[in-house]
């Protein structure tokens, strides 16, 4: 089965969304479990 368009609109949106967003250790946001201010 292969995908139409809007699902790989989709996937590409959340692989972006994993590769900059979430923390690639923990896999939550990276505001939440980074602390800037040390």
């Amino acid at each position: 089965m292969e995908w139409d368009e809007t699902e790989r609109a989709w996937m590409l949106a959340l692989d972006e969304y994993e590769n900059t967003v979430l923390c690639p250790l923990c896999g939550m946001p990276s505001k939440f479990c980074h602390d800037y201010l040390k």
